[in-house]
């Protein structure tokens, strides 16, 4: 939308008005009075000429819209079954459409849980989706065991399973393990937890099953048939697949690294630490029967099931406190994911023996359970070197955690922080100890800052009254290294009331990262005050001014704050509106996505209201204009290589900044990038915007031109589309077009030409920049420049962005290619002028709820 202005519907260029594509859930563009031009002029030696465009843009379309197959269906007629991806929540079509797009997804994700597939690409897993079925089994109440087998012990199956839902069994001939019993109590039959897969020795090396397979109640199974298993891995049918041992190791390691990513100490690790911590796992394929672990008499390890089941006893005698609930729990594949949240300090039901290992700073705890093989398992372990390396990598986690919890260090880099993480020096504080306290020097070499990790001080001024007691996660000392050498003394003491755990910076350090303090502090205590200001505003007190921005939803209007005079932003939706097309989770994302957001390239929120019929967010007001309006005056409508590069650079921050704290953009283009006073990008409207984990996303969403191949074939998604989008913004600066359409080709060619990767490379530019270009519009984002094991610092250091400072580029300090001319604080003059009118509002539909918008 309009600088982040746009009401959620798209650009709003002054060449183009809006319009709605209704039979395509689409928000599109039309240019109905030709061209025009800002009316800023550049206040650099060069010019923005001439001032009338060269060419009609092609009309923007914001895409929202699922693709099931060419025709816009199901790409097959799966059975309707419940929601298993909330994305799907909010999908336009019948509730038939919703529920088989969502199975198809739980099938893919059930699938890539299984540890021998973790290694197939993208392509293959996909293609054996398409050929599982899901197998529903409802067993007559109250029958005999043999009126519910699905397979008998013997049989050689053409297939292997994976349990989606419900209870699956397995019987054995004897009478448990070790007199172990299962769920049932009848001695012979375990329940094999979702996610579990089955029969695959009988379908890879074509062995007869040593086990019975029964529905102990309604389930629902996958099946894949082993032709189509061997295609996957490109074996002749009927044989065993030649690489399968090979693969398999590679698998092992993928594995565990998508189970460390799933643990609360370990899920926010970097990928390449998590990578690393894997390599050092060792592994073992054990019997059913086999006693793997005695307990009481555990060394430091790690140990989890890839496959198959363990079986836990109580040690008659030991301390039952310290592990409750442990005795008969069977460990599998699928309980990490099921339980991590519930893990806490102790490993109980994590699916991992032996967590306690991980907790920084505490006694090691011996576990007083044995471990028994119940099925026969693949399990990893992880010796006592490798609980220390990765005790390690947590503590740095740890900080880097701390680090980016800091207000004043936000605007910092992946790579800075990074960088900052070795400079930090962990700390224990007893009860009493005082870190600083009332009339010492400050300003001295040995000035700290303090981040609080775990513990609680008070501080309490020179008469000894309290003033404020902090906790994990805040900091301070902050101010005493902006102080000059023995300038003044410290006026307060901070004490620790707990033993505590800090995390210490010194003052040579933090200089040498951030540079000289006073200067990025007081731009930060601006800002806070700026904020603190705004709370007593109420929407009241705002005087309202010309309009910058119309959009589907409602209007964006430059409004004054009366008191003040402070101009701001005021972007007002409707309730009635948003739920008509179904945006309602989109809207809430976007209000509590802008609250992480804090950078110098980011569009700010500042407030935000509702009443009855409208949800109001208050922005920060850029003025400068959008981007692609300079861009559409240019001569051809492209910008000098060095202009692309200044601001294809503001955006690269801008989206580290958003990629650190886990947030997808998911529209970048040049509508979106507004320009500030002083010419710097403000990339803004984050509606398509999404908080997103290790997991893809399946929404559709986006500008045709813009959108990623992995969103149109449905196969998932993460922030390898915002790299993707990237290349397409520095092609179509360089040459005045996007490389996959021009003003008359249709979506759906579009689409194509992405999917088939068909582009010319920009004639003019220079070899470096066709370089990055090629380099990021890859079609496997996985190989895309910036989605490697160094992040965006890969993209960074790329030759097109060599010689470029970016810590002078995020302090603004070098000069931008066009400064706009403002004439006062609320000139809108680089804006559309729009027809200053309030639309009669509808009301929401009698039954239709608006809880949503209660983080307003």
């Amino acid at each position: 939308g309009r600088a982040g202005h746009a009401a959620r519907g798209g650009p709003m260029s002054s060449v183009r008005e809006l319009s709605r594509r209704t039979s395509r859930l689409a928000v599109s563009d039309a240019d109905p009075n030709g061209s025009a031009s800002p009316t800023s002029e550049c206040s650099t030696p060069r010019s923005l000429s001439p001032t009338t465009s060269l060419r009609t843009k092609k009309s923007r379309n914001t895409l929202y819209r699922y693709f099931f197959g060419a025709d816009g269906r199901a790409t097959r007629k799966d059975v309707p079954g419940e929601e298993f991806d909330p994305d799907f929540s909010d999908m336009p079509g019948t509730p038939e459409i919703r529920a088989a797009a969502a199975r198809r997804v739980a099938i893919r994700r059930a699938l890539g849980g299984v540890t021998m597939l973790s290694t197939l690409s993208d392509e293959e897993l996909e293609e054996m989706t398409d050929a599982a079925r899901v197998m529903d089994f409802t067993p007559p109440e109250n029958a005999h065991d043999d009126r519910k087998i699905i397979h008998a012990r013997g049989e050689t199956v053409d297939g292997f399973y994976v349990v989606l839902s419900g209870d699956v069994g397995v019987r054995w001939a004897g009478d448990g393990v070790g007199g172990w019993p299962g769920p049932n109590d009848d001695g012979e039959t375990s329940i094999v937890p979702v996610g579990q897969c089955l029969c695959v020795r009988s379908c890879v090396y074509r062995q007869p099953l040593r086990h019975d397979v029964l529905a102990v109640g309604r389930c629902s199974l996958i099946r894949v048939d082993c032709e189509s298993f061997r295609r996957c891995f490109d074996a002749e049918s009927g044989a065993v697949p030649a690489d399968v041992e090979e693969r398999r190791d590679h698998a092992r390691y993928a594995a565990v690294a998508r189970l460390l990513r799933a643990l609360p100490y370990t899920r926010d690790l970097m990928d390449e630490e998590v990578e690393e911590c894997a390599r050092m796992f060792r592994f073992k394929t054990y019997e059913r029967g086999t006693p793997l672990v005695n307990g009481g008499k555990t060394s430091k390890c790690l140990v989890t099931p890839l496959s198959g089941l363990l079986a836990t006893e109580p040690v008659s005698g030991g301390d039952e406190k310290s592990a409750p609930g442990d005795d008969g729990h069977v460990w599998d594949f699928g309980d990490v994911w099921r339980r991590v949240d519930v893990a806490a300090r102790r490993d109980v039901h994590t699916g991992w023996f032996g967590l306690s290992a991980l907790i920084v700073g505490e006694t090691v705890r011996v576990e007083p359970v044995d471990v028994v093989v119940q099925l026969d398992a693949d399990v990893a372990v992880l010796d006592s070197a490798g609980c220390d390396a990765l005790t390690d990598m947590i503590e740095r986690k740890d900080i880097r955690r701390a680090l980016r919890g800091v207000d004043l260090l936000r605007t910092l880099s992946d790579t800075e922080i990074e960088a900052l993480t070795l400079e930090v020096s962990p700390m224990f504080v007893e009860v009493g100890e005082s870190i600083i306290a009332a009339g010492d020097s400050l300003g001295g070499a040995d000035d700290a800052f303090y981040i609080i990790h775990r513990g609680e001080f008070e501080v309490r001024d020179r008469e000894n009254r309290e003033i404020i007691r902090l906790h994990r996660g805040d900091h301070f000392g902050e101010r005493s290294l902006l102080s000059k050498l023995d300038s003044r003394e410290a006026d307060c003491t901070c004490s620790a009331t707990a033993t505590s755990y800090l995390f210490s910076i010194k003052r040579a350090a933090f200089e040498r990262h951030m540079g000289p303090l006073r200067d990025h502090l007081d731009r930060h205590d601006e800002w806070l005050k700026e904020l603190e200001a705004a709370k007593g505003i109420d929407i009241g007190d705002l005087m309202l001014l010309p309009t910058l921005g119309v959009g589907t939803f409602g209007r964006v209007r430059l409004v004054e704050h009366r008191e003040t005079g402070k101009a701001f932003a005021l972007k007002s939706m409707s309730k009635s509106r948003i739920a008509k097309y179904r945006q309602q989770s989109h809207v809430r994302d976007e209000c509590l996505l802008m609250r992480q957001i804090s950078h110098p390239f980011c569009a700010r929120l500042i407030k935000t209201y509702r009443d009855e019929l409208k949800v109001h967010m208050l922005l920060e007001a850029t003025l400068g204009g959008e981007l692609f309006r300079y861009l559409d005056t240019q001569p051809g409508g492209k910008f000098p290589e060095d202009w692309c590069r200044f601001y294809a650079a503001c955006v690269v921050l801008a989206l580290e900044h958003m990629h650190s704290q886990g947030i997808v953009y998911r529209d970048l283009k040049p509508e979106n990038l507004l320009l500030d006073r002083d010419g710097y990008i403000k990339v803004v409207d984050y509606g398509f915007a999404k908080k997103v984990s290790k997991e893809k996303t399946y929404t559709v969403c986006g500008t045709p031109d813009y959108i990623a191949p992995e969103i149109i074939s449905r196969r998932g998604h993460d922030r390898a589309v915002d790299l993707w989008a990237l290349g397409v913004l520095v092609y179509e600066m360089v040459t005045g077009l996007p490389p996959f359409s021009d003003e008359h080709t249709p979506d759906k060619q579009i689409y194509d030409n992405i999917s088939n990767l068909r582009y010319q490379s920009p004639r003019g530019a220079t070899v470096a920049c066709n370089s990055l270009i090629k380099a990021l519009l890859v079609k496997t984002p996985g190989k895309r420049l910036g989605c490697g094991r160094a992040g965006l610092l890969e993209l960074k250091r790329h030759a097109w962005f060599g010689g470029l400072d970016w810590k002078a580029l995020i302090r603004k300090e070098i000069p931008a290619p066009v400064v706009p001319v403002l004439e006062h604080d609320k000139d809108t003059s680089n804006y559309e002028k729009y027809v200053e009118k309030d639309d009669p509002e509808p009301v929401m539909a009698p039954g239709t709820s608006d809880e949503w918008a209660d983080v307003f």
